[in-house]
């Protein structure tokens, strides 16, 4: 019992750790987007030293011809075409592993696993 409340007080404090260290580039990027340009890298400290809100209205123009909504859109479009391409194709493709027997079926499921991105496993 004594044990056990030390290992788990070091077990916390490593996870604390590390959390703290996965969440600080979130931090600074979403703290950053509020600074001015020769300030991000400037400055040590992650906090701004004044708010500049502007930066978000000239973010969503930036590019003449064309605004924020149109890239997402266009996000939006690609993710969607993508899932729907691997769905089909994924299902073409275990149509014939799950009612068809023919030879090397598993060493051609295991060069299938192999070579699918992780994602999808």
């Amino acid at each position: 019992m004594t044990m056990k409340l030390p290992l788990a007080v070091l077990k916390h404090a490593m996870l604390i750790a590390l959390s703290l260290c996965m969440i600080y580039p979130i931090l600074w990027l979403f703290l950053g987007s509020f600074k001015a340009n020769n300030e991000i890298f400037a400055v040590s400290s992650v906090w701004p030293t004044e708010f500049i809100w502007s930066n978000y209205a000239k973010g969503w123009s930036a590019v003449p011809g064309f605004t924020f909504a149109d890239f997402f859109l266009n996000s939006i479009t690609i993710s969607t075409l993508v899932v729907v391409g691997s769905i089909i194709s994924c299902c073409f493709v275990a149509f014939p592993f799950a009612r068809m027997v023919f030879p090397l079926k598993g060493f051609c499921l295991s060069c299938c696993q192999i070579a699918s991105p992780s994602s999808i496993r």
